[in-house]
């Protein structure tokens, strides 16, 4: 039974709430995108609550269910992948997960299976690859308690990146990877060959939640530690990063580019582990504009987002 407060349940104050700060944010961020325009954001973003994956139509508002799961991507083969932690399917603990893969009729079936921990699951471009972060075995990682995992089409290791998680595929068939900080790794990455990481920044301390342009020359993330804002930064290095966001006591999650790479969609947070409002901003920097629902209610969501 849900707490009841004053003339409404806990959830509908949660929701005023959120309401209020969206339309807080709407008065600061004036000038931003007006999504669903002409010139403006287009599309489907997905992203998590509660534990299903929903999407919101930009031009319509329209938020809908798509199915139950985390870490909602799409690969140019017209599969989606997904993480699932079903224990009738997936295994018999908390840390069991199945990375989930479905067609075009939208069939989900088990890719891999009993992954710990597994997350961030994506497919190259080429459809003969599959990356995720999870735990990682000592006999494999060393000191690294986590790393990310690449594997063929039929389940096969090919390698193991410890100390790195994040991972991203460039248009290319490339990883992009972020050094783990609490394993003693640092910055940015490029697997040009899915074996041999090398280093792309000079000076980045914690870059995390990394998306990659459609262009694949640039990199959206979020500076973790005391910043918790949004930059980009060109891939092939060169220049500074460019910060997006000042969010003063806030912080963002999951940085998006949109498919045309002109926007970028991040959750705006008041704290690292809570769902967002989710937030639109110009790929190049400017006003930015909380998203609402047809209902003129803020779409909050937390994890990792995807643009379609």
């Amino acid at each position: 039974m849900r707490q009841a407060i004053g003339s409404g349940t806990l959830s509908d104050v949660r929701a005023r709430l959120l309401l209020i700060a969206s339309l807080g944010l709407l008065a600061a961020c004036h000038g931003g995108p007006t999504p669903g325009k002409p010139g403006g954001p287009t599309g489907t973003i997905r992203f998590v609550a509660n534990g299903t994956i929903r999407e919101i139509d930009l031009a319509t508002r329209k938020v809908a269910d798509v199915r139950p799961g985390r870490d909602p991507a799409s690969a140019s083969t017209g599969e989606d992948v997904w993480v699932s932690d079903e224990k009738k399917i997936c295994g018999t603990t908390a840390e069991d997960r199945c990375i989930m893969v479905a067609g075009t009729d939208g069939r989900g079936v088990i890719s891999l299976k009993s992954c710990k921990g597994c997350e961030l699951a994506s497919i190259s471009p080429d459809g003969n690859f599959l990356a995720y972060a999870g735990y990682c075995r000592e006999k494999v990682c060393g000191a690294s308690s986590h790393a990310t995992f690449v594997r063929d089409r039929h389940g096969k290791l090919l390698h193991v990146f410890p100390s790195l998680g994040a991972p991203t595929w460039t248009p290319k068939n490339e990883l992009v990877l972020a050094g783990d900080s609490l394993q003693g790794k640092v910055g940015l990455y490029l697997a040009v060959d899915h074996v041999h990481e090398v280093r792309v920044d000079t000076d980045l301390a914690d870059p995390k939640e990394l998306s990659v342009s459609p262009d694949g020359k640039r990199v959206a993330f979020k500076m973790s530690g005391g910043d918790g804002q949004a930059y980009v930064v060109p891939l092939a290095g060169g220049e500074p990063p460019k910060k997006l966001t000042d969010l003063k006591d806030r912080t963002i999650g999951w940085p998006t580019f949109s498919p045309d790479g002109k926007w970028i969609v991040f959750e705006n947070k008041e704290r690292s582990w809570q769902d967002g409002v989710l937030t639109i901003v110009s790929a190049d920097g400017g006003g930015m504009t909380p998203l609402v629902d047809d209902a003129r209610k803020p779409v909050a969501g937390g994890g990792r987002l995807q643009w379609r």
